[in-house]
């Protein structure tokens, strides 16, 4: 996965998809998929509370699954 930080903007992009998030003010960030194929867009607006309670529940996922990864 390679991302690109352009100041206050980071890009994911693949075949299918990019994920651009970029600040949208101060206490706001704005997430935008675009679907390569169809042109279909999708925005999401978060606060950075909300990102704050994303970032702990992902975390948790994640080291979820290295723990169940690490006992097979």
């Amino acid at each position: 996965m390679e991302i690109c930080n352009n100041g206050k903007e980071f890009v994911h992009c693949n075949s299918e998809n990019y994920t651009r998030i970029n600040s949208y003010s101060d206490r706001w960030l704005r997430i935008r998929k675009c679907n390569r194929h169809t042109g279909e867009d999708v925005f999401m607006y978060f606060s950075l509370d909300e990102m704050a309670f994303i970032q702990k529940a992902v975390s948790s996922f994640l080291n979820e699954n290295k723990k169940t990864n690490n006992e097979n």
